[in-house]
């Protein structure tokens, strides 16, 4: 069992072992999974930004109003990015002690989620 640097447990192997094999599965089934794993992407994405800006510390409103995101297809790949452009963003989310991490603990909460939700997108993509 692995521990998150924001403190959430999970099972790194299992994590890596579901991930490759629905990547495998993915991977034979063709454009309509393309289209399918884009918007599972896109709402898994969207769940993370929902997430790091509940968890953003606030003190202007700055950095939480610049939690954006992104999907793009590069290939083989459908890529998501949760991520700011606030320089000091990286200051905030690694201070020592962690006391205002936000994307780091958005993303741990939402593993489960993200693997069901790919998990959904995949079998509606090869059930078409």
């Amino acid at each position: 069992m692995a521990v998150s640097k924001s403190g959430v447990k999970f099972n790194r192997a299992e994590t890596r072992r579901e991930a490759k094999s629905m990547a495998e599965a993915f991977a034979m089934a063709g454009d309509d999974i393309t289209t399918a794993l884009a918007r599972g992407i896109l709402e898994c994405v969207l769940l993370v930004e929902m997430r790091a800006k509940r968890n953003v510390h606030v003190v202007t409103g700055l950095l939480k109003g610049s939690i954006s995101h992104y999907v793009e297809n590069e290939g083989t790949r459908i890529v998501g990015v949760v991520g700011t452009n606030v320089e000091y963003a990286p200051d905030e989310e690694f201070r020592a002690g962690g006391e205002h991490m936000f994307l780091t603990p958005a993303l741990d909460r939402s593993r489960p989620d993200i693997l069901r939700i790919l998990k959904k997108a995949g079998k509606e993509g090869v059930d078409g």
